[in-house]
């Protein structure tokens, strides 16, 4: 199994485990093998039964999942992934103020005793339902586990089917120049027209032609108010210089969102299989930037400037538990 689905096989233990442990509603069981299965306890949950579609070698077993509810290991995934540490503080405080004080025998103590509260609840949810199976509350809930049971199923067959799905898309973003001033414009063909944010428009000296005749609302994912319209402007793509026409937007994130107005005009293709913008008027070809290039706005972490987080505290107290452990082991 590679790296990256174990990854998922813990991720998945951890968020059911620990994230949701506090939350009695989301306990579920589900039918696994033939048995009933507690999903609270991920450990129970065989993933070496599971079939590969792409095949293993005769004899070759893939690696169970048993040993994933450890206390140790647990506590240092999560040490090691802020993100999934200011979840669990978001969701279990008690829970992430002992992994927090860096005494393990205290974090297991905890993660043990929530456990035990699941399998009373568990155990006591059973008995209402065996006392009357035909009981409205009880039937709700009984469906209310089935759907949940699908979703887990979805969930496992996405897992291992297409464990890419589970990362995250880097959004399309390109290099051009306005009027000579540098920007980086997101690329969206969703998009009906063509927008510039009033201060990158500021930056860019071409305010002073905004026509605010055209003034009105933009809506999509929320709204936002149009100041007005630049009719004709320059952009500036690698070597060609293309006339354009901008909405200036009063708030918003991003300098620049080229919309289908202006890829339509230029016969703009965007090939994902090169990563590029393909001008199909001129022939030229911009590529798309990684990650590490992209603005703040469109970044997938916080970027500098949000130190003032609740996750700073996080990932301070991660720091200095990684130098103790450098100081113990000198």
């Amino acid at each position: 199994m590679s790296s990256f689905r174990l990854r998922l096989l813990y991720e998945h233990s951890l968020h059911e485990t620990l994230l949701m442990c506090a939350s009695p509603e989301l306990s579920t069981r589900f039918t696994h093998t033939g048995r009933s299965v507690n999903i609270s306890n991920i450990s129970e949950y065989e993933y070496g039964n599971t079939v590969q579609p792409h095949g293993l070698a005769s004899g070759e077993k893939r690696p169970s999942a048993r040993g994933l509810d450890s206390p140790a290991l647990i506590r240092s995934m999560l040490l090691s992934n802020p993100h999934d540490l200011s979840l669990l503080k978001e969701r279990n405080q008690p829970l992430a103020e002992a992994l927090l004080s860096g005494n393990l025998e205290t974090f297991s103590q905890v993660l043990m005793g929530q456990q035990r509260e699941r399998a009373l609840r568990e155990q006591e949810r059973l008995r209402l339902f065996a006392a009357d199976p035909f009981d409205l509350e009880a039937q709700a809930k009984i469906e209310e586990e089935i759907r949940q049971q699908n979703i887990e199923e979805n969930m496992s067959i996405a897992m291992e089917e297409a464990p890419e799905s589970f990362g995250q898309v880097t959004m399309l973003y390109i290099n051009c120049k306005v009027n000579g001033h540098p920007l980086k414009a997101f690329v969206d063909s969703g998009a009906q027209m063509t927008i510039v944010s009033q201060a990158c428009a500021e930056r860019c000296n071409i305010i002073r032609l905004v026509d605010r005749r055209w003034a009105g609302i933009a809506k999509g994912v929320g709204t936002q108010r149009i100041i007005g319209r630049v009719h004709l402007a320059q952009i500036q793509i690698e070597g060609d210089f293309l006339q354009c026409s901008f909405s200036i937007l009063e708030e918003q994130p991003m300098d620049m969102l080229l919309g289908l107005d202006m890829l339509r005009r230029h016969q703009c293709s965007i090939d994902l299989k090169k990563n590029v913008l393909v001008i199909g008027t001129t022939g030229t070809q911009t590529h798309f930037l990684p990650e590490g290039e992209l603005p703040p706005c469109a970044k997938l972490v916080c970027g500098a400037g949000q130190e003032d987080s609740p996750d700073k505290e996080v990932a301070d107290t991660i720091k200095h538990l990684v130098k103790d452990l450098g100081r113990k082991k000198r």
